[in-house]
């Protein structure tokens, strides 16, 4: 059941496209245990908006510990 699935919704507060009136229950109902982070300052494109907030926030939901270092694959991939 998707449910049980480990989710993550990151939301930008100045989004004017996804409404959190409107996704934050559904997201909540969908996924009971899934974390919900709000991004001041961020709108719909979160990413671009605050590329620090994001970038702290992905790897920690995946357990990876901070200060980890990336393989040199890993960096291939991401510079496509």
């Amino acid at each position: 059941m998707i449910s049980r699935l480990p989710a993550m919704a990151i939301r930008g507060m100045d989004d004017q496209t996804l409404h959190g009136k409107h996704f934050l229950p559904l997201f909540r109902s969908l996924f009971p245990g899934g974390k919900v982070y709000e991004v001041p300052h961020a709108g719909h494109y979160s990413p671009e908006d605050a590329p620090d907030a994001i970038g702290a926030l992905v790897p920690r939901f995946l357990g990876i510990p901070s200060g980890h270092k990336q393989s040199a694959t890993q960096d291939m991939y991401e510079a496509y």
